[in-house]
């Protein structure tokens, strides 16, 4: 519903418009989102759930809303989710009251930092916007 109000107001901006080109990056960047396998993890004991319910790798985005590198790898990790359909690609916001616990027990000391788990257990992290050490480690642990 959102979209499609946000694609009827950039129509009524007609292609003589100078923001047309902006409203059609804008609108293809929202609907990239949509289809992102990114499940976002809103409390400690989901966290949990997410680890123990699925078999294989899972991926763990720890991330803030303030943090500009976090903005930029997002769209890239959400990319990522669809590339790996075996692998399950979770997202914590490291500011949430809510998963302080997780935060804690990961020890994050910057953002973004992605830890990997197997069998709910962390078998790597990589602290920065490194998405193809990422890509690489998400492939090697996959096997």
């Amino acid at each position: 519903m959102a979209a499609q109000l946000f694609a009827s107001r950039c129509t009524l901006l007609g292609s003589a418009s100078r923001s047309s080109s902006l409203c059609g990056a804008l609108l293809s960047q929202r609907f990239a989102y949509s289809s992102s396998r990114v499940i976002e993890v809103l409390n400690d004991a989901q966290f949990g759930k997410e680890l123990s319910d699925h078999p294989g790798l899972v991926v763990v985005d720890f991330t803030a809303k303030w943090c500009g590198p976090c903005k930029v790898v997002a769209p890239k990790y959400d990319a990522m989710s669809l590339d790996f359909p075996a692998v399950k690609f979770l997202k914590v916001d490291i500011d949430n009251e809510d998963t302080e616990q997780t935060v804690s027990e990961a020890r994050i000391k910057a953002v973004p930092t992605f830890q990997l788990f197997k069998s709910s257990a962390s078998v790597s992290t990589i602290q920065g916007a490194d998405m193809d050490s990422l890509k690489t480690k998400i492939v090697n642990h996959s096997k």
